[in-house]
């Protein structure tokens, strides 16, 4: 290895290893360039004000008539126009990760790793930045600003395309109309022949003296841009039977042509538009702590939602049907449309970021299954709620990371029962589990350092008025149902699971935070 790759490859390892640089680089990168960077929003506006504001110098300045403030203003812009062209021009690619991949690759397959090579390689990735479209627009925009050539001030033009780079509406114009590019090609070279065949029709029937207006080919040629176009503007207009034929042919080409169009701009966006929308549901998710993910919004899971909202907890949707996902949003929720048992979809839904909990409520147990395991092996931590059809299937989602098993038919089928035989008590769980006469089955915390504390039931009674205690749940998360009132002492951190009404509940709550030893 020559003594330049030696060079090349050990400056490569050692900004690698250089956290500093690496911290910083990746800032720049999220404030330039990351769409869901809350950041770089702000830095968007600053940007698309300082174009506004260093044109209106610029234009004072031709009129002579900027003042000193201004002028200063305009070369503090340039600066930042500058150093933002260099920080674009830094992130664009990572020069060391191509050495090193390039090292690697060499040593894998026996290879001589060749400086050369990789320095080509690089210039090729920092020339596909520079020769890009705002590339050009950016280092354009800086040119008005070199006072001593005033004819530069023409590239004040390119200073107002900055605009573009600032705003996510217009980028995704343009990017339809690449992605597009095809389409309009071929569109613009129909249209191009049928004027020049028209032009050339109109010149054979009115040329050489028929019609006044017509001088030249290139009169008809214009005739024939401005009728395909619909506009019309009526200087110039067939007199000749044949001529007048040939115009309506071109009238009608013109509506076909400007419908085609707009078909395909409309159907461009509207597929665009829900890519969009995915994005900034994305985007949202990323800043939102504290809420529960909803796989499946299925019966049992617009039930479950309608519960978690009545509760004041922050619900996010994942379904694949785009009707469910548009019910979701109608109801105020923020929901994607994607298959849920992906590792990625589950990631941008916030399973490693604010989410606590999340429900698996697909119609298939095994698609249940496979959301469990993705969703735990993506964090240890979240609480994982799923459906279950199958009774057989239970062991299995408690193996793959399952919390919480609700088993719909067997709670079902157990309600059935209680209806047939014992009907009173069947009206009760209908009313529990309903919410009906605001009757409802809280857990209550016994905080640590509370008063209550080594207190046994029997000794708490006086608050638990008006409410019904089941059991307690103690610190180990097992139940005890109905513990002996005499014997069994609280602890701190322990829950209390109490049937009664909302008012009272609440007000038991803030009896047991409120007192502390």
């Amino acid at each position: 290895m020559s003594s330049l790759a030696r060079v090349l490859v050990a400056l490569a390892l050692k900004i690698e290893s250089w956290a500093t640089y690496q911290k910083i680089k990746k800032r720049t990168w999220h404030l330039l360039s990351d769409p869901r960077s809350r950041a770089r929003g702000y830095f968007d506006f600053f940007m698309m004000t300082l174009v506004i504001v260093t044109v209106a110098i610029l234009i004072y300045d031709l009129r002579g008539e900027a003042t000193p403030l201004m002028l200063w203003i305009d070369r503090v812009a340039v600066v930042i126009f500058i150093l933002e062209y260099l920080a674009r021009f830094w992130v664009a690619s990572d020069c060391h990760k191509i050495i090193l991949n390039e090292y690697h690759h060499a040593l894998n397959e026996f290879e001589p790793f060749s400086a050369k090579s990789v320095i080509i390689k690089i210039l090729r990735a920092k020339w596909a930045y520079v020769s890009s479209f705002y590339a050009v627009v950016d280092l354009l925009s800086i040119i008005p600003s070199y006072r001593p050539l005033r004819f530069l001030r023409i590239f004040l033009l390119f200073r107002l395309l900055k605009i573009f780079r600032y705003t996510t509406g217009l980028q995704e114009f343009f990017r339809v109309i690449v992605e597009r590019r095809h389409e309009f090609t071929e569109l613009a070279f129909l249209v191009a022949m049928v004027v020049l065949v028209s032009a050339l029709a109109l010149f054979i029937f009115e040329g050489h003296g028929q019609n006044d207006r017509i001088a030249s080919i290139f009169d008809t040629i214009y005739w024939a841009v401005v009728t395909v176009a619909t506009v019309g503007y009526g200087d110039i207009a067939p007199v000749t039977t044949e001529g007048r034929i040939v115009s309506i042919f071109l009238i009608i080409a013109g509506v076909a042509f400007l419908a085609f169009t707009i078909s395909i701009v409309t159907t461009s966006f509207t597929e665009k538009l829900g890519i969009v929308i995915q994005e900034r549901e994305k985007t949202r998710i990323k800043k939102m702590r504290d809420f529960v993910i909803l796989c499946g919004y299925g019966k049992l899971g617009q039930e479950t939602a309608m519960r978690l909202l009545k509760d004041g907890i922050t619900c996010v949707v994942i379904d694949q049907d785009e009707k469910m996902v548009r019910l979701a949003r109608e109801r105020g929720m923020t929901a994607i449309q994607a298959d849920a048992t992906h590792t990625e979809i589950l990631r941008d839904a916030g399973v490693t970021g604010g989410a606590t909990h999340l429900y698996a409520m697909a119609n298939s147990d095994y698609t249940n299954l496979l959301i469990v395991l993705t969703a735990r092996s993506l964090s240890r931590s979240l609480i994982i709620v799923s459906k279950v059809n199958d009774p057989e299937m239970t062991d299995k989602f408690y193996h793959a990371g399952c919390n919480h098993i609700v088993n719909a038919n067997t709670a079902t089928a157990l309600m059935g029962v209680e209806y047939t035989y014992r009907a009173v008590a069947y009206e009760v769980l209908e009313a529990i589990v309903l919410g009906e006469k605001s009757m409802v089955v809280e857990e209550l915390l016994i905080p640590e350092g509370s008063r209550y504390e080594g207190a046994t039931l029997e000794e708490i009674e006086h608050i638990l008025r008006g409410v019904t205690l089941f059991g307690v749940i103690g610190r180990d998360r097992s139940f005890i149902f109905n513990p002996d009132r005499s014997t069994f002492r609280l602890e701190g951190g322990m829950l209390l699971v109490v049937l009664g009404k909302q008012r009272v509940i609440a007000k038991l709550e803030q009896t047991l935070i409120g007192e502390k030893r």
